[in-house]
């Protein structure tokens, strides 16, 4: 399954999976759009790798530019979607993460979130707090 993106130009593979890169010569790896910063326009998130290592969770908010949100290990198998305003649980696992006893184990968010999987292995939710991007593991 391919999961590149059309920026400015498209390479078909031998395998007939697209390949697309960015203006810094990124692979976009998935893209994905939603009002992330509850402003009521369209906002683009992305997840694109310059490494085999490493990915970045990129939005590029319609009000506010450009944000690198996060910085995270690269999985082929990984990817975003968008998932609407509502209330969401936190993975509380003691030792891991933030004290759940301390905060309570739900967020409510007023806007789009981003999801990123790791398919069978975790998920985490990116959520705009009105300054900054916060993150919240929903499984591990």
């Amino acid at each position: 399954m391919c999961k590149a993106f059309l920026f400015l130009s498209l390479a078909v593979s031998a395998t007939g999976c697209s390949t697309t890169t960015n203006l810094n010569n990124q692979l976009v790896l998935s893209k994905v759009k939603g009002d992330y910063d509850d402003d009521g326009l369209s906002d683009v998130a992305s997840l694109e790798s310059s490494s085999g290592s490493k990915a970045e969770l990129i939005v590029d908010l319609s009000s506010q530019g450009r944000v690198i949100v996060d910085s995270v290990g690269y999985s082929a198998d990984m990817q975003i979607s968008t998932l609407p305003s509502g209330t969401y649980e936190r993975s509380c696992i003691q030792g891991y993460g933030v004290d759940c006893q301390a905060i309570g184990n739900t967020i409510a968010t007023s806007a789009d979130g981003i999801k990123l999987v790791y398919p069978e292995k975790a998920s985490h939710l990116y959520y705009w707090d009105g300054r900054i991007f916060q993150k919240i593991n929903l499984t591990d």
